[in-house]
């Protein structure tokens, strides 16, 4: 289970190293969207464990016409 730490420490590092043993050899699968909640499985190719990141929606911007 990830501490609060290892969420932190994930977030703090933009998402770029697995919270579990800090690679940076991660991979998403394509963002899933239920209702209002957004999220995408992710994994680690070296120490092979998944997680869950979230994604709530924190600004919207007119779009070109």
């Amino acid at each position: 289970m990830l501490t609060k730490e290892q969420i932190k420490k994930y977030i703090e590092s933009g998402y770029s190293e697995c919270p579990y043993c800090r690679e940076e050899d991660i991979q998403g699968s394509m963002v899933e969207i239920d209702g209002r909640s957004a999220f995408q499985e992710m994994s680690c190719l070296n120490c092979h464990k998944n997680w869950n990141d979230i994604y709530t929606l924190v600004n919207i911007e007119e779009a070109g016409e």
